[in-house]
Order: C-alpha cells, then sequence, then structure tokens
C-alpha cells in the first residue's frame, strides 16, 4: 500500500490512500524533508519513504491515458 500526495497544508499532507482512495491526513514531520504534491509514499520499518519507482510507473500510465485520448 501507498499513499500519493494531493497536497501540502500546513502541517500536514493530505494523501490518498491506494486501496481505498480515502484521504488521510499524515504529518510532514512523519514524512520525508522536501516531499511536495504528486510524490507517492509507502511505509518501511515504520518510516515513510519516497517510492521514485511507484510515481515514474504512474506517470507513464497517465501519460499513455492521455496520448489514447487523442487517437
Amino acid at each position: 500500500m501507498y499513499y500519493i500526495i494531493d497536497r501540502i497544508e500546513e502541517p500536514f499532507a493530505v494523501c490518498e490512500n491506494s486501496i481505498d482512495g480515502k484521504m488521510y491526513n499524515i504529518s510532514l514531520a512523519d514524512l520525508p524533508e522536501g516531499i511536495k504534491q504528486g510524490d507517492i509514499i509507502k511505509k518501511k520499518n515504520e518510516i515513510f519513504i519516497i517510492d521514485y519507482e511507484e510515481k515514474e510507473k504512474r506517470e507513464k500510465n497517465i501519460m499513455n491515458k492521455i496520448k489514447n485520448i487523442w487517437k
């Protein structure tokens, strides 16, 4: 399971759960420094980390969907 950073609203990041689509507020103090909208995070050993691989995969998927709309 991972979370997608929807937006930053100090002192929280509003995140969408990848499984149930529910929104959660996660304290910025618990997230990696420099986190931004669109980043994907997951919890590993009780610590949130940015999942760059999943973010890239999602971005490619979105771009493919956009390309298919114009065909």
